[in-house]
């Protein structure tokens, strides 16, 4: 995650050039390469101290390696330095922040002042869906990559947060290869409104990335329901009548089910009366159905079917 501009620091010394690289601009919590190396040197093997201090006191050690330059390698070395979040914290974080970067060789040390960024790299979350129900499975993926926008395998802290951001939900966990899939299923009694997908770098935990998502209440979607009778009256000498439903949601698409139907008749005093033995269950299928009321269920509720 290392930024292409490089700064260089040399001197010569005893006819022996020491050089000191870097980025020039070191990012808080991320692996930056670090390269020294001695030019034209005729002696032994250079035990060289690359440190990290905080500036402008430069009494607080940020970070330290330690090499040694050789001819096995050419008195060159590129390693690796990281710097902690937890050192760096300040007040104002639109305020630029330095540190200072050393090669302490043996008979030399190598200065310089580096602009520091807290922005290790980026972490995008995706959620399968938008709005959840309780008890439901939140599915999400999580891509890490560095400021160049390639993929970062990594180390990071996801956290999911209620409406009220309180963490209900916590584990560390490593992306390889920059993606990772992760599930969380919700209570049953949940807090209803915007809950929040949180991760962060577990090299730099004060810089966080989030995502959010809605829980709401479940609510059954509404559809109408047409009755239409094979004739419009039912006649004493019929054996049955039958009932065709239709049965489709508002935005067009047809329900999918099953349904209880039961018969009743109003009588000449205007009371409506149910047929308890007419009661069924109908099968809706691709939005159709079908009831049917048998004479029988007529007479066991109204034994003088002519009166």
């Amino acid at each position: 995650c290392c930024p292409t501009l490089l700064f260089c620091g040399t001197v010569l010394w005893d006819s022996a050039l020491y050089v000191l690289s870097a980025p020039n601009l070191l990012r808080v919590g991320c692996t930056e390469n670090i390269f020294v190396e001695s030019q034209d040197h005729t002696g032994g093997p250079l035990n060289v101290d690359i440190l990290v201090k905080k500036f402008p006191t430069q009494e607080h050690l940020l970070a330290i390696k330690s090499v040694v330059l050789d001819a096995a390698n050419n008195f060159q070395s590129l390693t690796q330095v990281v710097i902690p979040a937890k050192e760096l914290l300040v007040e104002d974080p639109e305020k630029k922040q330095f540190v200072v970067l050393q090669a302490r060789f043996p008979v030399r040390l190598l200065e310089k002042t580096v602009l520091v960024s807290f922005q290790c790299g980026y972490i995008f979350i995706q959620t399968d869906k938008t709005i959840y129900t309780p008890a439901s499975t939140v599915s999400y993926r999580l891509f890490s990559m560095n400021p160049g926008l390639e993929t970062l395998s990594t180390a990071i802290i996801v956290e999911i947060t209620n409406p009220d951001n309180i963490p209900i939900h916590k584990k560390s966990i490593y992306i390889n290869q920059g993606v990772n899939s992760e599930e969380f299923k919700l209570p049953e009694m949940v807090n209803f409104g915007t809950w929040h997908v949180v991760a962060r770098f577990k090299s730099n935990p004060e810089k966080t990335f989030s995502s959010d998502f809605e829980v709401k209440g479940y609510v059954l979607p509404s559809f109408e329901v047409i009755l239409t009778p094979a004739k419009p009256f039912y006649n004493i000498e019929d054996k049955d009548l039958t009932v065709s439903i239709t049965a489709k949601y508002r935005h067009g698409v047809n329900v999918i089910g099953a349904g209880y139907v039961v018969f009743g008749v109003i009588t000449v005093l205007n009371e409506k009366k149910s047929i308890p033995s007419s009661l069924q269950k109908v099968e809706i299928r691709e939005g159709k159905g079908v009831a049917r009321l048998h004479k029988d269920h007529i007479t066991q509720t109204f034994t003088d079917i002519k009166r």
